[in-house]
């Protein structure tokens, strides 16, 4: 195995427990955003701009786990602006489920991008961006 091959694999295994905790605060939101359709507490265009967001912000997890720094600050950037309009209350409009998913998934966002921005796996980034 060569040297770049070795250093990606170290990479990957700092970054999978985040990685894969973003990806389980989408499954639950999607899950969620289902169980508010299914009560029907939303309309289908409702539930499917939630589906489509979702598998929009599928891609951040994706492209972090290929080493991507900007993906890494550009979801803790989004994350930031949802805390902001929860503590805001600028969509008053949120049904119940929707506002349990968006602390639920955005507490787990947090950990999972202090995981990311701390050490070890802070330094992986910066290793991947100098090879």
């Amino acid at each position: 195995m060569d040297l770049q091959t070795e250093a990606f694999k170290e990479q990957s295994k700092l970054i999978t427990s985040p990685v894969n905790l973003i990806w389980a605060s989408i499954g639950l939101g999607a899950l969620l955003a289902l169980a508010d359709k299914v009560a029907g507490n939303v309309s289908a265009d409702h539930f499917m701009s939630n589906i489509v967001l979702y598998g929009i912000i599928c891609i951040f997890p994706y492209k972090i786990s290929q080493g991507s720094n900007a993906a890494r600050y550009m979801l803790a950037v989004i994350t930031a602006l949802s805390i902001l309009v929860m503590l805001g209350g600028v969509a008053p409009q949120l049904t119940k489920v929707e506002e349990f998913a968006g602390v639920i998934t955005t507490a787990m966002q947090v950990f999972a991008l202090y995981k990311l921005f701390t050490e070890p796996a802070n330094s992986s980034f910066k290793r991947t961006k100098s090879n």
